[in-house]
């Protein structure tokens, strides 16, 4: 795994980069050079994208309007694995959501390596309303392992950074997600609280 804190440096220069250009807009966003609005067919087969629907059981809403497809083949810049959300009865398979992952056990490692991102954020995102939060992880059944993140919300869409600090007991992995997601998924989402 690169070290942390070149992938730090590449994460910043990432969201700097970008920031130039209608920062207030998520859809100039990327991750590994994925966007929101591509279509996933552009970076997986129809039959890689129908395979991981089919293994998709835990997918905490029952409307199924929206699903994850994750990617973890292939050589990633600045991630360990990729995440698209898309509308499974979309031939196109249009992306709505993207997340990059990192795996991070140390949740102290996780929540600085959060801050200097978020920071950055703050910076390109000036209109953005923003959301601290904390809260137990439901695949955690013991109620110990906690998700810390922030969410950056704007008129179009949103964009989040998350440490994800599961117990050794749980035998889950942490890690650190970025992610962004366009409005129409942010209220379908929201239609469940």
């Amino acid at each position: 795994m690169l070290n942390m804190r070149i992938v730090l440096s590449i994460l910043v220069l990432i969201f700097s980069l970008q920031s130039w250009t209608k920062a207030e807009d998520i859809n100039n966003f990327e991750i590994e050079g994925m966007n929101i609005g591509d279509s996933l067919l552009n970076y997986m087969s129809i039959n890689q994208i129908k395979n991981d629907l089919k293994e998709q059981i835990n997918w905490p809403h029952t409307d199924k309007k929206f699903q994850r497809v994750e990617k973890y083949e292939g050589y990633f810049e600045n991630y360990e694995y990729v995440a698209s959300i898309i509308k499974p009865d979309d031939p196109e398979y249009k992306i709505y959501g993207l997340s990059g992952m990192l795996d991070i056990n140390d949740p102290d490692k996780c929540n600085s390596l959060k801050q200097e991102i978020v920071s950055s954020l703050k910076s390109i995102f000036k209109n953005a309303e923003i959301y601290n939060w904390e809260d137990t992880l439901r695949q955690d059944p013991s109620g110990k392992s906690m998700a810390v993140g922030v969410e950056f919300y704007l008129p179009n869409g949103s964009a989040s950074v998350v440490c994800y600090n599961f117990t050794e007991e749980s035998n889950i992995q942490s890690g650190l997600d970025v992610s962004i997601s366009n409005k129409e998924f942010d209220d379908w989402l929201l239609s469940f609280n």
